[in-house]
This record gives structure tokens, sequence and C-alpha cells, in this order.
């Protein structure tokens, strides 16, 4: 079980790196939940694709690289690195034409193979400072 679960988040991530919805979709169960949720938003499947379709305008190349994954019983644990050159709008902000990498952590769980809730971690200060939108 702990090696089908490792394949769901493999999958997720190239989902995430092709920047495919649909393919996402099926990954992702009706009843999704991210933890933590930006700020007044939802925390369903929708918000999850409109987060991935952000990032992926912000960064056209953006790809992430899994590090290290781990499986116990339904949960998965994913380190990873994501890089790519901002050349679109993100959060606000304008394109830089800089280059960031950044890691993240996920935690998924898996119930009946697709993947229910995500608790993840991003290190957004990092890639912001990159960009020169933050102090360094």
């Amino acid at each position: 079980m702990t090696e089908q679960n490792k394949q769901v988040a493999r999958r997720f991530n190239e989902a995430f790196n092709a920047g495919d919805v649909e393919a996402m979709a099926g990954i992702v169960a009706a009843d999704f939940v991210d933890h933590p949720s930006g700020p007044g938003q939802d925390s369903g499947r929708e918000e999850l694709f409109e987060a991935m379709r952000m990032y992926h305008a912000a960064f056209p190349d953006l790809r992430s690289t899994v590090e290290n994954l781990v499986a116990e019983g339904d949960r998965v644990a994913l380190h990873g690195v994501a890089s790519g050159t901002n050349t679109g709008e993100l959060m606000g902000m304008p394109a830089t034409g800089k280059k960031a990498t950044f890691s993240y952590i996920d935690i998924y769980r898996i119930a009946d193979g697709r993947i229910a809730e995500i608790w993840h971690v991003e290190d957004v200060v990092g890639m912001l400072r990159q960009l020169g939108a933050m102090p360094g």
C-alpha cells in the first residue's frame, strides 16, 4: 500500500510539473482539503487548481524535483525543490525575469487511491527574496 501511495504522490508531482489540471483532477479526491489555505480562501480542489495555474503563469518553466519521499500507512511525505524563471505576474507583482529555486514539504493523506488532504510548507519568503520582492 505504501508503494502505491508513493506512486500517487509522484503522479501528483508530474501533473503539477505539466500544469495539467485534468490529470490532477484524476488524482485529487472530490472532497479534497488543502492545509493551510490562503487567508480568506477556500481549501478545495478548485483552489488547488487555481494555485497551480497561478504558479505556472508566473513561472512557465516551473519544475519540481522530488528529493525525498517517505510513506507510512495512508500518509506520504514529500520534500521537493521547485525552480523556474519569473516571466509572468506573481501575487500582483510584475514579472522580474529572475530565476528562483525554493524548497517545499508536502504531506499527503491518500484515500481510495486519491489525495484527500495536503499539508504543505513552501519557502515563499526565500522565493520572493530571490526575485527581489523582499529584502535579503
